[in-house]
């Protein structure tokens, strides 16, 4: 079974409004979030995923030292 069969078989009957298509065929992760990741958690558009999943408010509470590696 391909990645794309596996990917439209796990989202398949979710009550939500998945878009599998755009997700398959996103070039960016923007792309994706908008189509599953804002779905997923209830949010209506991609800029409010965003700014609720920041960590810019929480990253001050951090008491150990992290790396954040992003690419």
């Amino acid at each position: 079974m391909t990645n794309a069969l596996l990917f439209q078989e796990l989202f398949q009957g979710k009550d939500k409004d998945f878009n599998v298509q755009k997700a398959l065929s996103s070039d960016c992760l923007r792309d994706f979030d908008g189509a599953i990741s804002m779905v997923s958690h209830g949010f209506s558009t991609v800029d409010d995923f965003y700014a609720e999943s920041s960590t810019r408010l929480s990253i001050s509470h951090v008491k150990i030292p992290v790396l954040f590696i992003q690419v």
